[in-house]
């Protein structure tokens, strides 16, 4: 999935701090857990649907009572940038957060992204 700038920074920054929150809070934190992250591909409206689900971490008994730097940044950047929303879901399994957003600026109209050419180094 190609991803305008804009775009690209925010889900980096989304996947660093659900990355960040699972190595100190949640299934990284302990020797078993682990990741599942899915998602589907653009629809034609550009629409995509991705899902974080922690497993193996710690057991989670209740809601986190308020909302943190971490809450607030991918809100912003979910609801930006990628026009979108979040949702967690805190299950005693692990965190669930799915992310619906859009690729694109507007509904049908697929921008040409430039590619980054990789240079092999000498």
């Amino acid at each position: 999935m190609l991803l305008e700038p804009k775009r690209a920074l925010s889900m980096g920054l989304i996947a660093h701090e659900l990355t960040t929150n699972a190595a100190k809070h949640g299934a990284l934190s302990r020797d078993k857990g682990t990741i599942h992250v899915r998602w589907t591909l653009p629809d034609r409206h550009g629409r995509v649907s991705l899902e974080w689900r922690e497993t193996g971490g710690p057991e989670i008994t209740k809601q986190p009572s308020r909302k943190g730097f971490g809450s607030r940044l991918i809100r912003n950047s979910i609801e930006g940038p990628l026009r979108g929303t979040a949702q967690n879901e805190y299950r005693p399994t692990g965190l669930k957060v799915t992310l619906n957003f859009t690729t694109l600026d507007e509904p049908g109209v697929q921008k040409n992204i430039q590619r980054i050419k990789v240079i092999n180094p000498v």
